[in-house]
């Protein structure tokens, strides 16, 4: 996928509710980001130890400009959309929340 195809999966799952929000009072046209590729921490838990994989995703959503707001991305290896925020403060890129699915489960569960 490149980040055309991203941001036409965004916008046909949107379709015509452009005015809906969230919890976070989201308002989707200035949230809604052009696609850009990154990497990000997939982090477990087991056992008691963390192991951290990276997961190569697109950013599509800014929950905030800058700071520390959530982040919605779009995994297209897992075909989901899911969750990220800031990790710990030496990591050096967003941790992953979880994998929702579509875009608006994922928006709503924000």
């Amino acid at each position: 996928m490149n980040a055309r195809d991203v941001h036409k999966l965004v916008v046909d799952q949107i379709a015509e509710r452009w005015d809906e929000t969230n919890s976070h009072l989201i308002n989707l046209r200035s949230a809604i980001v052009a696609p850009s590729q990154t990497k990000m921490i997939l982090r477990l838990v087991r056992n008691g130890k963390i192991k951290d994989t990276t997961v190569e995703v697109w950013i599509v959503l800014r929950e905030l400009p800058e700071g520390d707001g959530y982040i919605i991305f779009y995994d297209d290896a897992r075909n989901q959309f899911g969750l990220a925020s800031a990790g710990f403060p030496d990591d050096h890129s967003p941790v992953i929340c979880g994998y929702y699915g579509d875009f608006w489960t994922t928006f709503k569960g924000m």
